[in-house]
């Protein structure tokens, strides 16, 4: 057992799958009997497990690794490996692209290849409470967790060590982001307030002015590449964009009629995908407002992001679909179905494109391409 207070519970080493560009056939941990072999993947070292033989997919698409699991547990075999039991809230890659970092209603957060979704460590609960969201540094090397718990903890990922705890919220904290300098962290609450805190210091350096500020609760927060604006939503259906040098609200962009749940901004931050209660994603201009409205029928969506080319738009929604646009056309290229209610996903380049998502039963899936087909999904 580990102190929560003071680490994460893991050392510099970590379990992995890092190696190639080739898919293994099941992405879950080896056998104990399996010698594992070591790589390097920008600071952190990581362990990398051998590869099974068999590879490939069932008629249904499902990896034949994962049939396998099921045959042996119908015949009372090992169970399927399942690392995080409650929803996965949030999903994100670190900036070498190499590592997912999933958090869970089930007080934890856990490091992934993103190649094969292997988890690198056991989850770990640094928290009392659900992890709403887990974020990486731009440079990697921190990362922040936000919970239901009331906290904001900012952890060293080199020493595996809780750096600040910052306490300042009243109610659970929702979403966090650091700024693209990684100097600057913004976090939001059910207390309906937005903070922004030193990230060196641990020092809360502004709260967003309560008469301009979400009169309800505060669910999501994205840092725009442009360094000093930040963009937030909530449950009163308003999308606010913030300046963060004058601390002044600079916008607020009126369409949704219900709670917003994700707000993520293109890679030139010109633009702002949202997802909202309202059964509709909404894409934004922000010198021209509302540009397009992606509906479902009777889905909410839970997760937005774009793809860092900008090229395409991801949509998690309820009814289990992750749904894929072209940001220029603003038409349907993709979709894919997860087992359950998507609530998060994310996107990086590297691999040539690697789309993660996170759903309600504590599944988290990789997918090799944004355009690639359902039958390729990667879970665990």
């Amino acid at each position: 057992e580990f102190d929560a207070s003071e680490g994460l519970g893991f050392s510099k080493t970590l379990s992995a799958v890092a190696e190639g560009p080739e898919w293994d056939d099941a992405g879950s941990r080896a056998g104990t009997g399996d010698r594992m072999r070591k790589a390097s993947l920008g600071e952190i070292t990581l362990e990398v497990a051998p590869k099974s033989a068999e590879q490939g997919f069932d008629e249904r698409g499902n990896p034949l690794a994962d049939k396998r699991k099921i045959q042996a547990q119908k015949q009372g075999g090992p169970k399927k490996e399942h690392m995080q039991f409650g929803a996965i809230h949030s999903c994100c890659f670190d900036p070498s692209g190499q590592v997912l970092l999933t958090s869970s209603h089930d007080t934890s957060y856990a490091l992934r290849s993103s190649e094969t979704g292997q988890v690198l460590n056991e989850p770990i609960r640094g928290h009392s409470a659900a992890v709403h969201a887990a974020r990486f540094h731009p440079e990697g090397h921190l990362m922040a967790t936000a919970s239901a718990d009331k906290l904001l903890k900012i952890w060293n990922m080199e020493s595996g060590r809780m750096m600040h705890r910052l306490i300042a919220h009243a109610e659970a904290v929702t979403d966090t982001a650091f700024t693209p300098t990684g100097c600057l962290l913004a976090s939001t609450s059910l207390d309906h307030s937005i903070l922004v805190w030193d990230v060196e210091s641990g020092r809360e350096l502004m709260r967003m002015p309560p008469g301009f500020g979400h009169e309800l609760p505060v669910r999501c927060v994205a840092a725009s590449p442009q360094n000093h604006v930040i963009c937030t939503g909530g449950d009163d259906a308003f999308v606010r964009v913030w300046d963060l040098r004058s601390k002044q609200l600079i916008r607020k962009l009126i369409s949704h009629t219900r709670n917003i749940n994700s707000c993520a901004f293109s890679a030139d931050g010109s633009c702002i995908i949202t997802g909202s209660e309202d059964f509709s994603a909404r894409l934004w201009d922000l010198n021209g407002g509302l540009v397009h409205t992606f509906e479902s029928d009777s889905s909410s969506v839970k997760g937005t992001c774009f793809t860092p080319s900008g090229r395409h738009i991801i949509v998690g929604r309820s009814d289990r679909h992750v749904v894929v646009y072209n940001a220029g056309s603003l038409q349907e290229v993709g979709r894919w179905v997860c087992q359950s209610a998507c609530q998060s996903v994310a996107a990086t380049t590297q691999y040539g494109g690697v789309v993660a998502c996170g759903d309600s039963s504590g599944t988290t899936y990789v997918l090799r391409s944004v355009l690639a087909p359902c039958g390729q999904w990667r879970y665990f």
